[in-house]
């Protein structure tokens, strides 16, 4: 994948790569249970890999707004002005959702729902109810506005936890006053220790509690969106199209919004086709979060390879040209859109993690101006 070095993302990808000279990764997870190893041990040793890799990820974070700085000035914002009309503040509050942790696709209503994979058992013990934390920014005077609930990626394993709310805190904000509305950031099960379908079982409850408590959580129901980055964009489009099918009456969601989404789990992304070794990390990630019989062929795994688009929420679609992880995506809109659904796609020049910081305001745009349209006022 030839990159114009000339181009200011192609200058700053040049850029980042002599300044992360020297960098590595931390160490893996052990996905699956090591020999001789209880739940509590493998449950703290995959603890602080979560924790190695998500400060890793800030570190990242932090050397890319650095020389983005040094390269395109102080002032250079990642996020455009505020629309004229923006809510003037944010109030930000935490709860929790109860999530049985033995449901299943199987129940939740699903028409058809033979069609859909029960996923593996889990590895280990969990208890019967988990509490699933979620943090809300809602625009100050709501009454009743639009919600989009969104999901961090992280590769189905990484990216929980305080993460989400110091790279997406602003993000989150800047669109919940933009849209006089809530952003709910989930912070969804993660595997190995809760494999599929948890995540996805974890967005439709919430989507239901959105809905249920409408009143005390300011939420026009109508208006109701999910967005999801890379793998939280995979979690985001399965769950869209499941609650499309649910057999009990609630408002449709408005809109998918899916960032640099991961929607074909089965191919090789440009940088898992860089080494046998990298392939074979991706096959032990994947493995960890589908277990050894869920191919990730399967349409509820990659919705992009054959998942039901008919009825699903019109969505906006955020891919990245040079994107080394993620794809999917534009096959994903090929079949909304040969279904007859509505899609917004953007394609910016960016890789999965790494674009210029007008192009990340122009994203953050982009999405405002398809969540007026969709959610409407």
């Amino acid at each position: 994948m030839m990159i114009d070095t000339s181009t200011p993302f192609g200058a700053l990808a040049s850029e980042l790569l002599t300044v992360r000279e020297g960098l590595s990764a931390p160490p893996e997870p052990p996905f699956q249970r090591p020999a001789g190893v209880d739940d509590r041990e493998w449950t703290a040793q995959l603890a602080r890999a979560r924790a190695a890799h998500n400060e890793y990820a800030l570190l990242a974070r932090r050397l890319l707004d650095e020389v983005s700085e040094r390269m395109f000035g102080p002032d250079a914002p990642r996020l455009p002005e505020l629309p004229i009309g923006a809510a003037g503040g944010i109030e930000i509050h935490e709860s929790t959702v109860s999530v049985p942790t033995a449901m299943t696709l199987h129940d939740l209503d699903v028409a058809q729902e033979s069609a859909l994979p029960l996923g593996p058992v889990p590895p280990m013990t969990v208890p019967d109810v988990v509490e699933v934390p979620v943090r809300l920014y809602r625009a100050h005077g709501v009454t009743s506005g639009p919600v989009v609930i969104a999901l961090h990626g992280g590769a189905f394993w990484m990216g929980g936890g305080d993460l989400p709310r110091k790279l997406d805190g602003p993000m989150s904000e800047w669109i919940a006053r933009a849209i006089h509305g809530t952003v709910v950031e989930l912070d969804y099960r993660l595997a190995p220790e809760h494999p599929y379908p948890a995540s996805i079982v974890d967005l439709i409850v919430v989507l239901d509690w959105v809905r249920e408590h409408a009143a005390e959580l300011a939420a026009d129901t109508s208006r109701l969106a999910v967005l999801g980055v890379s793998s939280g964009g995979n979690v985001a489009a399965v769950a869209a199209v499941i609650d499309s099918h649910r057999a009990i009456p609630h408002p449709p969601l408005a809109a998918q919004v899916l960032v640099v989404p991961a929607l074909n789990l089965a191919d090789p992304a440009p940088l898992h086709r860089t080494s046998d070794a990298a392939r074979q990390a991706r096959e032990r990630q994947l493995r960890g979060y589908l277990g050894a019989d869920l191919p990730p062929t399967a349409p509820f795994v990659s919705p992009a390879l054959g998942a039901p688009a008919s009825g699903a929420p019109p969505a906006i679609i955020l891919t990245g040209e040079f994107d080394e992880v993620a794809l999917g995506g534009v096959e994903w809109r090929d079949r909304l859109r040969a279904a007859g659904i509505r899609v917004l796609h953007h394609e910016y020049p960016m890789s999965h993690t790494v674009a210029a910081p007008a192009t990340s305001a122009r994203m953050a745009g982009d999405i405002y101006a398809g969540l007026s349209t969709l959610l409407g006022p």
